[in-house]
């Protein structure tokens, strides 16, 4: 199973994906926990994810974006744990400043590494989260001594 954590936009439920295909939109035929902002910028069906394999396919007008590389209107992509969705901004920071949908998609029982910083959705305003981040690492520890050429 995986779920889709909103990080901004009109929903403040996670979205959980098992098996088929989900559309996320602003349809009205769309299920309630899959309706998002009524903004005209979302397509009536903007995306849709297969379960299983885990393939975000954008079916907008205005783009969906995957970790801000743009999907492509009827093109697929495979999601990881961790992966940022936003629509019709590349920067999700962006999409929440505007008021439309983001999410973190999150494959459950998967270890996460480090997450980037992200604005996280609250009913009244967007704050950021800061992770804590390694201050060195240990692909950066270049030893060029002669020893070891």
């Amino acid at each position: 199973m995986a779920t889709l954590v909103p990080l901004s936009g009109s929903l403040t439920l996670p979205i959980h994906i098992t098996v088929g295909t989900i559309k996320i939109g602003r349809s009205p035929k769309l299920p309630t926990g899959s309706k998002v902002d009524a903004d005209v910028r979302v397509s009536g069906v903007h995306c849709a994810i297969e379960g299983g394999s885990w393939l975000l396919q954008d079916l907008s007008t205005n783009g969906t974006f995957c970790n801000s590389t743009r999907v492509g209107k009827g093109q697929r992509v495979s999601l990881a744990d961790g992966d940022i969705i936003s629509f019709c901004f590349a920067d999700h920071a962006r999409a929440s400043e505007e008021g439309l949908p983001s999410f973190r998609f999150k494959i459950e029982g998967s270890e996460s590494p480090k997450q980037t910083p992200l604005i996280e959705h609250t009913p009244t305003s967007a704050a950021l989260a800061l992770t804590d981040l390694p201050s060195t690492s240990p692909h950066l520890n270049n030893d060029y001594s002669s020893d070891s050429i």
